[in-house]
């Protein structure tokens, strides 16, 4: 019997314990004094109130994903009439703000604000600096649409980044970024918003470099400069660090190399370096602040699509495949549809030559008839090709360089003329070689991939990158450039390779081809050694160019990612 009485006066005392929170609650909202918001914290129940053990959502620089925690909630309330230019809404110690002017509502409401813990998938590419938080006008007809609300975040900086507020959108499960001006002095950022319900937080955008050394160069005369971080048309303040002068500029150029400069951030132009030190001073220690960061040529602003930040690279490409040198997937897209690979057929054409062990320093002359080849398939015009003319003499090691770094279709024609092979024979060992790797979507019907008949998957050709970047195909086709003169005439060639994230040489990259037809699009293959690891990476049928060096980039940030 005792058993029994103590379960009921336990059951009791609940009981009266949620009444009374409910009353307190409703006490609460309903104590607005007029035309003002409310600065006390309410706990909405009695569950709220026990989840606070801790604050801060963890996400290590690896994950995307937050660790769940109990929220935090507050709640404002305001009738609509009041006569001040704006409230601000301040809550859990001034970590969030909501700064409402008072055009933007026009009836009474409640304002839920809460420091979200819940589990949350964070932007693949982007770093979580802030607590996420969300506020939720509980009258929605109470706030005017097409107002805009101020929103004022505090953060925690990052070494080498540059901070946005983003909105999470429910629909299409993407980030999205919002006008935002950093106050970095104060580890606070604005943004304003034109909704009355948002998730939101400040994601950091690292690695990119906002202090360091300057230099200067003499060119344009202008108040502009030079980043490898902003795109042309970005507005950068560029302070001093000793005399705490600062000069706004325009990016209007690309630079620094960083891996010949990895100490300096920017590069000014004269007249704007002459606004922070004399020129004697040569380089001098400066911080980066972008006041405008300018889409790149895909559209992108920090390597963030205009759609939305994503949790997973989201490629343009029509295929996609990435695989570690223990062959473990990283990404793929469509990996096996079998798709016309252009000039990315090169590399087995080299590979076919190098196995019969010529000498490269041989001597050879060049053939007219070994671009006719070329006409075949395309217009005389459409040909990327090395300039030779009928008699020029050359080095085999010309050909080679020239077909690998510069895509050169009528060097891998020679190619096939002086291996000692007839071009169907050589052509024949194309395919059988590849069959030999284990590929099972792969033929070629020439040698230099002006056919939109040689054809491929993105997991056939990481499968082909592997074996022909064994040798030193690799090492040529990651040059970024190439220079020989012909040894009959003396006249100089200069071969930039094409693929563009070689040249700018951010990344460690072993190994490079790049190819195109109107027909089989942009393809692209790229080796990247991260932390003495190899990565192979394909990407077939891009639309254009800058989407084919973005997707690529993208992946390569990725990896790099998850590995670092």
């Amino acid at each position: 019997m005792n058993i029994f009485l103590l379960k009921f006066v336990k059951s009791i005392t609940v009981f009266f314990v949620l009444i009374s929170f409910l009353f307190a609650g409703q006490a609460l909202a309903a104590g607005t004094g007029r035309g003002q918001f409310k600065s006390q914290t309410m706990a909405v129940t009695a569950r709220v109130q026990a989840q606070t053990q801790q604050t801060t959502p963890v996400i290590s620089s690896k994950q995307t994903t937050t660790q769940a925690i109990p929220n935090q909630v507050a709640v404002r309330s305001l009738d609509g009439t009041s006569s001040k230019a704006f409230e601000t809404l301040s809550v859990f110690d001034d970590e969030f703000k909501v700064i409402v002017p008072a055009q933007s509502v026009s009836a009474p409401t409640d304002i839920e604000m809460i420091k979200v813990g819940e589990s949350m998938q964070i932007p693949w590419n982007l770093e979580l600096a802030s607590n996420i938080f969300q506020f939720d006008f509980r009258n929605k007809t109470a706030y005017l649409p097409g107002q805009d609300l101020q929103l004022d975040i505090k953060y925690s900086p990052k070494e080498n980044a540059v901070y946005q507020v983003y909105f999470h959108d429910r629909n299409s499960q993407t980030w999205k970024p919002l006008p935002t001006v950093d106050y970095p002095a104060e580890n606070r950022i604005k943004a304003s918003i034109k909704l009355s319900f948002a998730r939101v937080a400040v994601l950091a955008n690292t690695g990119i470099m906002t202090k360091g050394k300057a230099s200067w160069y003499a060119y344009k005369g202008c108040d502009c400069g030079a980043s490898p971080d902003f795109p042309k048309g970005s507005i950068l303040r560029v302070t001093a660090v000793e005399s705490g002068k600062f000069v706004d500029i325009t990016v209007n150029d690309w630079g620094p190399e960083r891996t010949k400069h990895p100490e300096r951030v920017i590069d000014l132009d004269k007249v704007a370096f002459t606004k922070l030190a004399p020129t004697g001073a040569g380089v001098i220690n400066v911080k980066v602040e972008p006041l405008r960061i300018a889409p790149d040529n895909s559209g992108r602003v920090l390597g963030v699509k205009v759609s939305g930040a994503t949790t997973q690279p989201v490629v343009a490409a029509r295929s996609a495949y990435v695989i570690d040198q223990d062959n473990n997937v990283l990404f793929e897209k469509n990996s096996e549809e079998r798709l016309s690979i252009a000039s990315l057929s090169k590399t087995i054409a080299v590979r076919v030559f190098l196995d019969t062990n010529p000498n490269l320093f041989k001597t050879v002359e060049y053939k007219k008839q070994d671009e006719n080849y070329n006409y075949l398939y395309v217009k005389p015009w459409e040909a990327a090709k090395v300039s030779l003319q009928e008699g020029d003499t050359l080095l085999i090691k010309d050909l080679l360089y020239s077909a690998l770094v510069g895509s050169a279709n009528n060097a891998v024609e020679s190619l096939v003329r002086v291996s000692g092979m007839s071009r169907d024979k050589f052509i024949t060992r194309m395919n059988e070689i590849v069959k030999e790797w284990g590929t099972v979507n792969t033929k070629f019907v020439e040698p230099t991939g002006l056919s939109e008949q040689n054809v491929s998957s993105a997991k056939d050709y990481a499968i082909i990158t592997k074996e022909v970047m064994k040798g030193v195909e690799a090492e040529i086709s990651a040059l970024p450039k190439y220079e020989f003169t012909t040894l009959n005439t003396k006249k100089k060639h200069t071969i930039k390779n094409t693929n563009w994230l070689v040249r700018n040489q951010e990344y460690e990259i072993i190994g490079s081809k790049t190819g195109y037809l109107v027909e089989s699009k942009h393809c692209l293959m790229n080796v990247v050694k991260i932390n003495d690891k190899k990565y192979f990476m394909v990407t077939l049928g891009a639309v254009n160019k800058n989407d084919s060096f973005a997707d690529m980039n993208d992946l390569i940030k990725f990896v790099y990612k998850k590995q670092v």
